[in-house]
């Protein structure tokens, strides 16, 4: 029978305000009660036994005497060899410390698209959200316009507390104002793939230390109430985010609410969600997989019901805070009164999410990495089963990577990914279209111009005829001429019914098509010879 003593010395006990917490006493402790629990002949001392978390705050669950407990302990020897604590910390605890500045010191890379037709309000929006003027209105506006540019790219380093964020906005211009918006979203939509296989290209150079991540991690829609019952969102808006929320995680959001009232903006959501279900179009998809992957299904549906975010932004200040004046009054964009969810879209971007949607965008790239690199493999063996020559070479000098690097690299893959482009597929079927219709105009001209050939080819073969016919009539006057000239006497019987027939046969025969000119006919009319 052990005495309590030998197992378990008080006066070594852990104290939980101690900072001092080794791993070793932990399993120490721990592997004793597990042990007092398990015999109970061994009673134990009411002043060692934790009554809470407090007291024993290590564990994670509390054991009373005689609970039935699963253990991977066994006890093979009838004697515990008591452990002395250590003096030395481990340094765990440090691991936080280390991690939060490391963190500090590289700061956090947070990128983020905002896409909208012209006049929503992108650019203030942004600087509503840090409450600064990071992005020149005007001159945005004009440079986009001069330039033609489709997308504004603009990066920042802000600091807070000493913590730095890697801050990249990226600005759709002159969205939706073309005369022709087929595939206004192909811009949007081309960066954040070109992103994602720039990265996975990086990621495979010798130097990766200094790696641009120019992830997009989710995209700001803006859309904009146009007062329409039959249509509330335009068309391009739809088919954009449709497209969109394939690519990256899509946040839709409602601008301009302060024209709404509160029914007609709960009004207006209740049919952005229905569209959104009937068009299939998933909300922040990455961010809910990979909710669902963690199994926080309360986090799942907090998304769901907030967004679409209805907002009213400013870059005036009222007071010390931003809002809008009104002839009636004036509205706080942080005020949540007048259904204004700017604080809600703030704090789901910059505090709560922001960390989720970065981890939610590493695991779309994996995804994508994993079929990039697929079709690269499939397109080398594609390529190397019609040379067996210099695929055999490789394998023998180890060279087949190499060769997979050098030839299927970036350059080449961009060739492979322009020809799924929609833009370019339905460019392709455009041309196809104008080469079928050429196409048909040209044999329409052939089929013309070989009946026009089919007519002369009739009428020389009549012509042929007659000739052949005048031919004959011609041996027979011969003959006529050279019995008169051995006889001295004529047949004019022979003679008469040859002429009446050639002259029949030339009025039935001879009938040209209306199609024919004066100048033909006069090639095929022939003089019956006099008598």
């Amino acid at each position: 029978m052990f005495e309590s003593n030998e197992l378990y010395d008080q006066s070594n006990s852990v104290e939980p305000n101690e900072l001092h917490d080794s791993v070793r006493s932990y399993t120490y402790e721990k592997n004793y009660w597990k042990l007092k629990a398990i015999q109970k002949e061994i009673e134990q001392p009411d002043d060692e036994t934790p009554q809470s978390r407090d007291q024993y705050p290590f564990s994670n669950k509390h054991y009373e005497d005689g609970d039935e407990i699963q253990t991977d302990i066994s006890f093979e020897t009838t004697e515990i060899n008591k452990t002395q604590r250590s003096s030395i910390p481990i340094g765990l605890l440090g691991i936080i410390e280390q991690k939060c500045k490391q963190t500090k010191e590289e700061g956090i890379t947070f990128n983020i698209m905002v896409a909208g037709q012209v006049g929503v309000g992108k650019t203030t929006l942004i600087n509503s959200l840090f409450d600064t003027i990071l992005i020149n209105e005007n001159n945005n506006d004009i440079n986009s316009r001069i330039n033609g540019e489709q997308l504004q790219i603009n990066k920042f380093v802000l600091e807070n507390n000493d913590m730095k964020l890697n801050f990249t906005c990226i600005e759709t211009s002159n969205y939706g104002n073309q005369r022709d918006n087929s595939f206004a979203w192909t811009p949007i939509t081309t960066y954040i793939d070109e992103q994602i296989k720039y990265y996975v290209f990086e990621e495979e150079q010798p130097i990766r230390n200094k790696i641009r991540d120019n992830r997009v991690h989710c995209c700001l829609y803006l859309i904009e109430p146009n007062g329409s019952e039959r249509q509330p969102i335009k068309l391009l808006d739809i088919l954009s985010m449709k497209e969109i929320s394939k690519k990256c995680n899509l946040i839709p959001i409602i601008v301009k609410t302060d024209i709404l009232n509160y029914d007609e903006i709960k009004k207006f959501k209740r049919q952005i969600k229905e569209i959104f279900q009937i068009q299939k179009i998933e909300v922040c998809k990455f961010l809910n997989d990979y909710y669902r992957e963690e199994e926080e299904p309360d986090l799942l549906k907090q998304i769901e019901m907030n967004i679409p975010f209805s907002i009213v932004t400013s870059q005036t200040h009222i007071s010390t805070k931003l809002g809008r004046k009104y002839n009636w009054g004036e509205i706080i964009i942080e005020d949540e009164k007048n259904e204004n969810e700017f604080l809600k879209l703030q704090n789901f971007l910059l505090n709560e999410q922001i960390v989720s949607l970065i981890k939610s965008t590493e695991s779309y790239y994996e995804i994508q990495r994993n079929n990039i690199l697929k079709l690269r493999n499939e397109k080398v063996k594609n390529h190397l089963n019609q040379d067996e020559g210099n695929k055999e070479i490789l394998n023998d000098l180890n060279f087949f990577n190499t060769y997979c690097y050098n030839n299927f690299n970036k350059k080449k893959m961009d060739e492979i990914f322009i020809e799924w482009s929609p833009q370019y597929i339905s460019k392709q079927l455009q041309f196809q279209q104008k080469f079928n219709v050429i196409l048909q105009i040209e044999e329409d001209k052939f089929k013309e111009w070989k009946r026009h050939l089919l007519e002369k080819q009739t009428i020389f073969n009549q012509s042929i005829e007659l000739l052949y016919r005048d031919l004959d009539l011609l041996k027979l006057q011969c003959q006529e001429l050279e019995y008169q000239v051995v006889t001295g006497r004529t047949l004019p019987s022979m003679i008469d019914v040859h002429n009446t027939n050639s002259r029949k046969e030339h009025e039935t025969e001879l009938i040209l098509p209306s199609t024919i000119d004066h100048s033909t006919t006069t090639l095929v009319t022939l003089n019956v010879p006099r008598k």
